[in-house]
């Protein structure tokens, strides 16, 4: 019997890593695929000017 999977993610960036993490404490089963090294984004490139703005309650 072959396993079924029931998502596809495409992508190991920040995007694909949260959504597997989702998938992950759903129970539900996926595969990330990716074609470099994963989490590259935040390894390689920097944005020094980014900032979290949150709204204040």
């Amino acid at each position: 019997m072959r396993d079924v999977l029931d998502v596809v993610v495409i992508g190991a960036g920040w995007a694909g890593l949260g959504v597997s993490h989702g998938l992950t404490h759903s129970g539900i089963s996926h595969v990330v695929l990716e074609r470099g090294r994963i989490g590259e984004t935040w390894r390689s490139q920097r944005w020094n000017s980014f900032q979290f703005i949150f709204p204040k309650f």
